[in-house]
């Protein structure tokens, strides 16, 4: 199942960030599985679903906000960061004149 995963997802040319599902009468195929395995019948087909992933050793460590008026920010944010909170140090910044 990984290597048509693989040809899946390189002749559809999708991004790094990209993933295909794979699911058979609504069980999802895993990498591991082998046709066999799953018992696939000649001509089966299977339902395919794009979907979008991140890398698991990609660390958010922050975030730039380009404005044309204003050189670019940087804050100080962590992957538990909420967009409230991003919201909020954006404000008072834009509220103390923090024009850098």
């Amino acid at each position: 199942i990984a290597g048509l995963q693989w040809l899946v997802h390189e002749r559809l040319m999708l991004q790094p960030n990209q993933g295909v599902r794979l699911s058979h009468w609504g069980r999802e195929c895993r990498g591991e599985e082998t046709f066999r395995s799953l018992s696939l019948q000649t001509g089966a087909k299977f339902e395919m679903a794009l979907l979008l992933q991140r890398a698991p050793d990609a660390q958010l460590a922050r975030v730039r906000i380009a404005c044309s008026a204003l050189r670019t920010r940087q804050y100080a944010v962590d992957a538990t960061t909420t967009v409230l909170q991003l919201k909020t140090l954006i404000e008072s910044g834009a509220k103390e004149g923090d024009h850098r």
